[in-house]
């Protein structure tokens, strides 16, 4: 009973966050803060731009990084990442509630490749977020 009470939970978690990723798709999630090589991001829409220093990323962006290449990136709560050659890193869901910090929360997924990161606010605030 309670894995199926559990895989319920999981579909209506994605149904929910699908629902809402077309609202998200415009909101800022951080910063580029530095590159050596190249970094793209892929849109919700699918288009493909050139990240550039100081180039915002977006909810619903894949970023990924080409050969040789690595960037440094800044979260709006202040998490710092560093994205490897050839990674892909999506952001599905980061938003930071500072009236409700225990609202915020973050949902990413690595695709390929390798990262390091320092916890923003949303992982100290809420570790499962």
């Amino acid at each position: 009973m309670k894995v199926s009470k559990l895989i319920r939970q999981s579909i209506f978690t994605v149904f929910l966050l699908l629902l809402v990723l077309p609202v998200y798709a415009a909101v800022t999630a951080g910063v580029v803060l530095s590159i050596n090589g190249t970094i793209k991001a892929e849109g919700a829409d699918h288009s493909i731009r050139v990240l550039t220093n100081g180039a915002e990323f977006y909810v619903g962006d894949t970023l990924f990084t080409l050969d040789n290449s690595k960037a440094s990136l800044k979260f709006i709560d202040n998490a710092l990442m560093t994205l490897r050659a050839n990674t892909r890193y999506k952001i599905i869901a980061y938003w930071l509630d500072e009236k409700t910090p225990a609202n915020s929360s973050s949902v990413t997924e690595l695709l390929k490749g390798g990262l390091r990161t320092i916890t923003g606010k949303i992982g100290k605030i809420n570790r499962q977020g």
